[in-house]
């Protein structure tokens, strides 16, 4: 069995193999690879494996529904963009129709089999399809069909820029890599701050995996919000610096490094859970500022962590749209157009409201109103439900406030200015 760094070093081999070859010479090396996975575990875990000039990566295909799946799409295209992918081969396990004029999903006597796509940018693209065999307990993979006159879908579109009427949004150039050798010569203060963040983002890893497990009696979610909830108020003592947007973007251009969904089933957790979970972390920080940690090494270590925490909890799609969200660069914008976000409340304090409008179903705003009245903004929510009406006695039912007419399209208005 290879040890670590034997893994690492015929990772780092394969993935300059990858780079050398041909669109074709991948496909096969793919074929190649995907038949012995089926006939080694039975099945075939769906991701893709992408190509730049500089580097070769594989992304987890790991949507849990139709909604998500076109979530990835925007979010994949967009990283591939940035990061300069110029050929990526997919594949994955799926539905091979066998009655004409239904889809492979409704039909009931539908086949199964294992696909894999290759697509090259301003080059050939090629699909392959192998027919999966049942026979009592055990499955087999037909031969491959390759195929190079592909039918059109997203999953073959991901290089290309797709047609809109909005204008293209400018975009920074992607953040330069400073090897930290490099960060000790040009920089050592800076260099010094991230190994002291590097230490104590071990010894809050350390913390989670034991006392905070404890306290949130095991739950994720509540470990999640607890983490959220001091990060900010560390941002608010450090004066709400800005910035804080370029670790949504960071989260987006790496589903390799970070799960585009959750991995965890969502859950609920209680007040008592979460007051215990902040406690312990507050503990935390304080003794950090106690040593001498500056509240920038403090967030190097807190932001990492929860990068990790949140991609298994929300998905890293979600969490990007969360620290937007928060961020209070965000938030002065919101103010600007006269509104106030959810995040300067505490996490127990108001009722959840949704505001919504019939014109505009089926988008609306979901927030919270205070003690006195005042409505805090959270994001704009887009309700499944297929027609109005349901959706408002879904919201009934749920306990939640529910505003509707002017007001709720006033509330629309100002927060799509500020997104």
């Amino acid at each position: 069995m290879l040890n670590r760094h034997e893994r690492r070093k015929a990772a780092a081999n394969s993935r300059k193999k990858l780079a050398k070859f041909t669109l074709d010479e991948h496909l096969n090396d793919m074929l190649r690879r995907v038949r012995a996975e089926f006939e080694r575990t039975g099945q075939v875990l769906a991701r893709f494996e992408c190509v730049t000039d500089g580097e070769s990566f594989h992304v987890p295909a790991n949507w849990p529904d139709r909604s998500a799946k076109g979530a990835a799409c925007a979010a994949l295209r967009d990283s591939f963009r940035r990061r300069g992918v110029n050929r990526y081969v997919f594949a994955s396990e799926g539905w091979v129709g066998k009655t004409p004029g239904l889809r492979p999903t409704d039909d009931p006597a539908r086949g199964e089999c294992v696909q894999v796509i290759a697509v090259e940018r301003n080059g050939p693209r090629r699909c392959a399809l192998a027919e999966i065999i049942r026979n009592g307990d055990t499955a087999a993979l037909g031969p491959w069909e390759v195929n190079g006159d592909v039918p059109q879908g997203w999953l073959l579109e991901l290089l290309e820029e797709g047609h809109s009427d909005r204008a293209l949004k400018a975009e920074p150039p992607p953040l330069p890599r400073l090897p930290f050798q490099n960060l000790m010569y040009e920089d050592p203060t800076q260099a010094a701050e991230f190994r002291e963040s590097f230490e104590i983002h071990n010894q809050l890893g350390e913390l989670m995996a034991d006392q905070l497990q404890k306290d949130a009696n095991g739950d994720p979610q509540a470990m999640f919000m607890a983490l959220e909830s001091v990060l900010r108020s560390v941002v608010k003592d450090m004066g709400s610096p800005k910035g804080i947007g370029e670790f949504a973007r960071f989260l987006r251009d790496n589903p390799d490094k970070f799960s585009m969904f959750s991995t965890v089933t969502h859950s609920v957790p209680s007040n008592e859970q979460l007051r215990r979970c902040k406690a312990t972390l507050r503990r935390f920080v304080f003794e950090k500022r106690e040593l001498g940690h500056t509240d920038t090494t403090i967030f190097g270590a807190f932001m990492n962590m929860y990068m990790y925490v949140g991609s298994q909890a929300l998905g890293a799609l979600n969490l990007a749209d969360h620290i937007e969200n928060w961020d209070p660069e965000h938030q002065a914008r919101l103010q600007q157009v006269g509104l106030r976000s959810s995040y300067e409340l505490d996490d127990e304090e108001g009722q959840v409201f949704v505001a919504l409008t019939p014109d505009r179903y089926p988008i609306g705003v979901m927030g919270r109103r205070n003690a006195v009245g005042d409505l805090f903004v959270s994001r704009i929510i887009a309700f499944p439900m297929g027609d109005f009406a349901t959706a408002i006695e879904k919201i009934k039912q749920s306990g939640m406030e529910l505003i509707l007419g002017s007001e709720a399209k006033e509330l629309l208005c100002k927060l799509e200015q500020v997104q």
